[in-house]
């Protein structure tokens, strides 16, 4: 997320210009703030380091803003969150670079441990300028997810030899919420498998994604990730799955050295904002469409950037252990 962070910074730094009769590429300048922040939750409810960045906008003589050298980013600013009734006042902080092209000082920004972000609650931030001005903004932490299977592996492990005449070639797992816009949200879905090799140095952990399917392209066979969607439901061919979990071990005969662990299922839900946001910088969340909207998503007031929040959703699943041993590895749980 933190690249994320830095590519705000970025988009919202540079002065944007718009086509008119008598065309300018720059509009005249106006000062402003920008402030970027996420709030990051989990199923567990865990509390969470969450760092908001805030930024100046700037100038340059010319129409390259890559020829600034000036830091942007802003040091005194008083940042509270409001959440559930109570108050945090986040602390300053510094960081490393990790591209000191441009900017040679370390990166300024806000951050509180504090906040253990619970589903469906409001929650709003507001920072005061060195200046005296304010900017502010709110959102909602995602809810809450609820899945279901197409076949519930929970009690004999996951088997993607199962009979598929009965029950398909794919595992398709939906998944809703009880939010009124959770269908304006973007879902990032990623199924992965953790494992364990015994070697000649030691034991080395493992882990990989399984594609939702693999496509052959001239007579190679790649890997397709679903990377993000609006929808409420993924597939993973049961096909992937098996050639996944094989592809581990792909040219080692020692297949005993191999010991699988858990099935990792996990859905990062943006809220609303940080969806829009993410569109708006993307321009288009499909192949077959382009936005021609030159506009950068906002919802700060008196200012501009983005406040918005993300949940991470997980489920746990085992390997069939019949399944496991006829491919030769052993089992991990």
């Amino acid at each position: 997320m933190k690249k994320l962070f830095l590519l705000l910074i970025t988009s919202f730094t540079i002065i944007f210009f718009s086509c008119d009769e008598n065309f300018s590429p720059k509009e005249e300048f106006k000062d402003g703030y920008i402030l970027y922040g996420i709030i990051a939750s989990d199923d567990l409810h865990n509390s969470q380091r969450n760092e908001v960045y805030i930024s100046k906008l700037y100038d340059v003589d010319g129409y390259d803003p890559g020829i600034n050298v000036d830091d942007p980013t802003v040091s005194g600013a008083n940042v509270v969150i409001e959440y559930r009734n109570n108050f945090y006042t986040l602390t300053q902080a510094e960081r490393n670079r990790v591209d000191t092209s441009r900017y040679k000082n370390k990166l300024t920004y806000y951050y509180t441990n504090q906040i253990a972000p619970l589903p469906n609650n409001p929650i709003s931030i507001m920072a005061q300028m060195p200046d005296g001005k304010y900017i502010s903004s709110s959102t909602y932490i995602p809810d809450d997810m609820v899945f279901e299977y197409s076949y519930d592996f929970d009690r004999t492990g996951i088997n993607p030899k199962l009979n598929q005449f009965l029950w398909g070639d794919k595992w398709i797992i939906n998944w809703s919420a009880y939010q009124a816009d959770y269908r304006k949200h973007l879902y990032f879905p990623q199924l992965t498998i953790y494992y364990e090799k015994n070697g000649a140095t030691g034991v080395t952990a493992g882990k990989v994604k399984i594609p939702s399917t693999f496509i052959k392209r001239n007579g190679i066979e790649e890997p397709y990730f679903v990377p993000f969607t609006y929808g409420e439901s993924v597939t993973f061919d049961f096909e992937a799955i098996d050639k996944t979990l094989n592809d581990i071990s792909k040219d080692d005969t020692a297949k005993s050295s191999y010991s699988v662990g858990p099935v990792i299922f996990e859905v990062i839900e943006f809220d609303a904002n940080l969806s829009s946001y993410y569109s708006s910088i993307n321009g288009s969340l499909d192949a077959y469409s382009v936005s021609l909207n030159e506009s950068i998503f906002s919802n700060i007031n008196n200012g501009t950037g983005v406040f918005g929040s993300y949940k991470s959703n997980k489920r746990s699943f085992n390997f069939n252990s019949n399944y496991i041993k006829e491919i030769g590895y052993k089992i991990k749980y």
